[in-house]
C-alpha cells in the first residue's frame, strides 16, 4: 500500500501517476506497507455471504482489480447495485478507467445506471466522480 500520511484519501495499493500532480494537491512522498488483500468472492464465501445489495468500491484506481475478485458474484448477478469511484485523469499508474470498468462490468451484464458526485478542475476537466451500474434488464 502507498501510505501519504499528509493526504490519507489518496492512500491506494497503486503508485501515483508521474502527472497526478496536474490534477490533487500533493503529500510528500510515500512510503509502502506491506497489506493483505482477499478476493471478495472469497470473503463472501468464508463468511457466508451469497447476496450483496449495494457493493462501494472506492479504492483510489485498484477498482478493476477489485471486481475481477467479484466475479463469481458478478456472474450470478448477485450484487444488486455497485456504487464506483471513477477516474478520468491519470493520477495512478495503472489506474482502471471509466471505459475499462464499464466495459468489463458489462461482459456480466451490468449496464451505467447514473453519475453522482462530479469534480472538476479550474479550466473545467472532469476529474473523477461516481457510477451507479445495475443489472441490465432483458
Amino acid at each position: 500500500m502507498h501510505v501519504h500520511a499528509e493526504l490519507s484519501v489518496t492512500n491506494s495499493l497503486l503508485p501515483f501517476h508521474a502527472d497526478s500532480g496536474k490534477y490533487m494537491p500533493q503529500s510528500a512522498p510515500s512510503t509502502e506497507q506491506a497489506v493483505s488483500t482477499v478476493s471478495l468472492d472469497s470473503y463472501c464465501v468464508s463468511e457466508g455471504i451469497d447476496r450483496i445489495d449495494l457493493l462501494k468500491i472506492d479504492t483510489q484506481g485498484f477498482e478493476r482489480q477489485v471486481l475481477e475478485g467479484t466475479q463469481g458474484l458478478l456472474s450470478r448477478k448477485a450484487v444488486a447495485s455497485l456504487y464506483c469511484e471513477m477516474i478520468f485523469v491519470p493520477v495512478y499508474r495503472g489506474q482502471a478507467t471509466f471505459y475499462d470498468l464499464a466495459g468489463y462490468l458489462g461482459r456480466f451484464g451490468y449496464g451505467l445506471y447514473d453519475f453522482y458526485d462530479f469534480v472538476y478542475d479550474s479550466t473545467g476537466q472532469l476529474k473523477w466522480g461516481n457510477a451507479v451500474f445495475r443489472p441490465m434488464q432483458p
